[in-house]
């Protein structure tokens, strides 16, 4: 089952984007707030990154907009590694990159064009 973000979250992700602010859940540890991962938390049901799955490929599949997507999987499971993982809200695709809702540490949630190739939908 692909995670998706509602109508009423795709609304406020659109008016907070750009504004230099993180999107955070409440009762995530500070440490994680930041993190690529707390946007997905935030505006779905989706659970702890140990209960993810892969889904279908994200570059060239119809997936609808307000899916959450993510790369760095290893053996279907997605292991929230330091480094070579990424969470994010899928809006499009177009050769190749997709467009995305998303954030990390360093920088607050905007909306960007990034590479595609390694996304694969969260179940």
């Amino acid at each position: 089952m692909a995670y998706i973000v509602s109508p009423e979250k795709m609304a406020y992700l659109e008016r907070v984007q750009g504004t230099g602010q993180w999107v955070q859940r409440k009762g995530l540890p500070p440490r994680l707030q930041r993190q690529c991962v707390a946007i997905a938390q935030a505006t779905t049901s989706i659970g702890a990154t140990r209960s993810w799955r892969q889904g279908a490929k994200v570059v060239g599949n119809d997936i609808k907009p307000g899916t959450v997507v993510a790369s760095g999987w290893v053996n279907g499971k997605y292991l929230s590694k330091p480094k070579g993982n990424h969470t994010a809200i899928y809006l499009g695709q177009k050769n190749g990159m997709i467009l995305v809702y998303d954030q990390w540490k360093k920088g607050p949630m905007k909306k960007h064009w990034i590479k595609g190739d390694n996304f694969y939908v969260v179940n």
